[in-house]
């Protein structure tokens, strides 16, 4: 408790995440898609439905097939960061890729429920 009331009350600082995963996959389709089942099983761990788990691969998946796809030369040789963190109320996922980036389209439309891409952000 603040015994000086004029004073304002302490930042309370960030926000933790008791349950954290992280992984380092090589900038190939193989190691992004045993990241991506890893993390999965992370998030299922953490309470996530089947459903919810299996929507949060597609997404990851979808991204880090993007990201080796896209690597530039030199991006090739880093790894893709993949970090999944979650609490009672939310997903919080981060990728870190090595690509040139890309501009948003000016019409963007889904692909069909079956494609196998098209979904990426």
């Amino acid at each position: 408790m603040n015994a000086n009331a004029s004073e304002p009350a302490p930042d309370p600082g960030p926000t933790i995440h008791l349950n954290g995963w992280r992984a380092s996959p090589g900038c190939d389709f193989g190691p992004v898609r045993s990241a991506t089942r890893s993390a999965r099983a992370f998030m299922e761990a953490c309470g996530l439905s089947e459903t919810e788990g299996a929507a949060w691969e597609l997404a990851l998946t979808e991204a880090g097939n993007n990201a080796v796809q896209h690597a530039t030369e030199a991006g090739r040789k880093l790894p893709i960061e993949l970090e999944v963190l979650c609490d009672p109320r939310s997903v919080e996922v981060r990728i870190v890729d090595h690509t040139p980036g890309f501009d948003w389209p000016e019409d963007p439309t889904l692909p069909e429920p079956d494609a196998e891409s098209g979904r990426g952000l």
